[in-house]
């Protein structure tokens, strides 16, 4: 996938809304950097999947898989799969189709 126009920055923006939207949720504390270690599989997964995506479409999945990576963290369970990934992003750009149409 083409990530056009979407800079790591507003990547890790993403990242960081999720954190203060999990650290609410789950009265702890959870270090960003656990996540920041997961961004490189994030990424592979876009590469491999076919086609383009609007910046806030990015912005918005990467705050989703954060916000379930660090539910996972805190609920001390596995975290997602490359498939799993994969198969959230298809049905994303699904279901957000907007995002796709000129």
């Amino acid at each position: 996938m083409e990530i056009r126009d979407t800079v790591p920055s507003s990547i890790d923006r993403a990242i960081e809304d999720a954190l203060q939207r999990t650290t609410a949720q789950f009265k702890m504390q959870i270090d960003p950097k656990q996540l920041q270690d997961l961004k490189p599989q994030l990424m592979e997964v876009f590469k491999s999947w076919p086609g383009e995506a609007h910046p806030r479409f990015v912005s918005l999945f990467v705050e989703l898989w954060a916000i379930a990576q660090f539910s996972r963290l805190a609920n001390e369970e596995p975290l997602l799969t490359d498939r799993q990934i994969r198969t959230f992003l298809g049905h994303s750009m699904e279901f957000l189709n907007c995002f796709f149409h000129r």
